[in-house]
C-alpha cells in the first residue's frame, strides 16, 4: 500500500497545529494549577503570590505587618525559589519546634499546618493555593515569634495579646527581608530576646527541666504522677517569669537596685555586677510577693520566681 507523503505546506500546517495544541494544553494545566486544583509544576513558584491570595488568609488587623511586608514585595512569594522552598524555611520550622526552650508554644506559630504543607511540597503534590498558604504562614510565624521573643505574648500586666494592639512593624518586616537574604534567621530571632543575666538563667533552668520532662516521657517505667505534675508546674512558672522579663527594658541603668522578695534578698548592681548584697525582712505573715518598678506600678510575683524589675537608684546607691 503506497505511503501518503504530505507536501511541505501540509507538513508545516500539521507542525503548527501540534505546537498550538501543546501550548493550549500547557496553558490549561497552568491555569488549573493556579486555581489550586492541580499540583504545582517545578519552576513555576516565582509566578505565584497575589493580594487576593493574601487576603484569603488575613482576617484582621492582627496581620498588619504581614500585609505591609507583602505589599512592599508586590505580593511576590518570599520563601520559595524557582525550584521550591528555600533553606530559611527549614530553619524557621526548626526554630518553631524549639520555641518551647523560650517558654513559648509551637502551636502559636502554625507548626502542624506548616509540617503538612512542607510534606506536600517536598512530594510535589502541593497546589498553587497551598504553596501560597505555606509562604504566608511562614512569614506570619516569623513575625509572631519575633514579637513574642522581643516583647512578650501579652501586653504587660494584662491578658490582651500584644499583637492585637500593634500597627504594621516596618523594622520587623525589614528584619525578615535581611534574614531571608543572608540566611541567618536564627541569629536574627535570638538577638531579639532579652540579654539580661537573669533571663538567661531562667532560660537555662527551663531547658534543663524540659530535657528531664522529655526523658520521663520516653517508653519505659512510668514515673510517679506527682513527680510529673511538679515538673510541669516548675516549667509553667519558669515560662511565666521569662514572659515577664520580655516586658522589661532591654537595658537597665548602670547602677540599679534589685530586690528579690521571694529570696528575701536585696542587691545593688553596677553594670550587672553586684556591689552590695543584703537580706531583707518582710512583714509577718508576709503579704503576697510584689515587685515595684515605680510608686504607681506593681504586679504580683510568683513565690518561687525572681523579681524581674530593676529600680534605678538616685545618688549614692551603696549604704554607708
Amino acid at each position: 500500500m503506497p505511503k501518503y507523503i504530505p507536501d511541505r505546506a501540509t507538513a508545516a500546517n500539521w507542525q503548527r497545529h501540534l505546537v498550538l495544541t501543546g501550548v493550549l494544553w500547557f496553558s490549561l494545566l497552568s491555569a488549573l494549577a493556579q486555581q489550586g486544583s492541580m499540583p504545582m509544576s517545578l519552576g513555576n513558584y516565582p509566578q505565584l503570590g497575589s493580594q487576593a491570595g493574601l487576603q484569603r488568609l488575613v482576617s484582621s488587623r492582627q496581620q498588619a505587618t504581614l500585609v505591609h511586608f507583602y505589599a512592599r514585595r508586590e505580593y511576590r512569594l518570599a520563601w520559595f525559589g524557582r525550584w521550591g522552598l528555600r533553606s530559611p524555611a527549614d530553619s524557621l520550622l526548626l526554630l518553631i519546634g524549639q520555641s518551647t526552650d523560650q517558654g513559648l508554644l509551637p502551636a502559636h506559630y502554625h507548626q502542624e499546618r506548616l509540617q503538612t504543607l512542607f510534606a506536600l511540597i517536598s512530594q510535589h503534590q502541593a497546589t498553587a493555593l497551598q504553596v501560597e498558604e505555606a509562604d504566608y504562614l511562614l512569614s506570619d510565624a516569623f513575625f509572631t515569634l519575633a514579637l513574642h521573643l522581643q516583647k512578650g505574648r501579652f501586653v504587660p500586666h494584662t491578658g490582651v495579646p500584644a499583637r492585637q494592639l500593634l500597627p504594621a512593624d516596618e523594622p520587623l518586616a525589614a528584619l525578615l527581608e535581611i534574614g531571608l537574604h543572608e540566611n541567618n534567621l536564627r541569629q536574627q530571632l535570638l538577638e531579639l530576646e532579652p540579654q539580661h543575666a537573669q533571663y538567661r538563667l531562667l532560660k537555662a533552668a527551663l531547658e534543663q527541666r524540659l530535657k528531664r520532662y522529655r526523658k520521663l516521657q520516653q517508653p519505659g517505667p512510668r514515673p510517679p504522677a506527682a513527680e510529673v505534675l511538679a515538673l510541669e508546674q516548675e516549667m509553667r512558672l519558669l515560662a511565666v517569669n521569662l514572659e515577664r522579663w520580655r516586658w522589661e527594658a532591654r537595658s537597665f541603668p548602670y547602677t540599679y537596685l534589685l530586690v528579690n522578695l521571694p529570696a528575701y534578698k536585696l542587691q545593688v548592681l553596677e553594670g550587672d555586677m553586684p556591689v552590695f548584697s543584703s537580706r531583707v525582712t518582710l512583714a509577718n505573715p508576709p503579704p503576697p510577693a510584689r515587685c515595684w518598678k515605680a510608686a504607681s506600678i506593681a504586679f504580683s510575683s510568683i513565690p518561687t520566681g525572681r523579681c524581674p524589675v530593676a529600680l534605678p537608684v538616685r545618688g549614692n546607691a551603696r549604704p554607708g
